[in-house]
């Protein structure tokens, strides 16, 4: 893209997807060392809901 640049021509879709695609790539590459592994001790959430699933599904018609 550099060379295009330099050379005033335009860029192509399909080289700013993949530019794109590369980016969040190697993103998601260093973001995944800070992933927690080999958890011994699991966490348990309770969640306390005032509305139930079953008043949910009869609402949708």
């Amino acid at each position: 893209m550099v060379t295009r640049a330099i050379q005033n021509l335009p860029i192509a879709p399909l080289e700013l997807s993949t530019i794109t695609i590369i980016t969040w790539s190697v993103s998601t590459f260093f973001l995944w060392f800070d992933k927690p592994l080999n958890i011994l001790t699991p966490t348990t959430l309770t969640l306390t809901l005032s509305i139930l699933i079953s008043q949910i599904l009869k609402g949708r018609g």
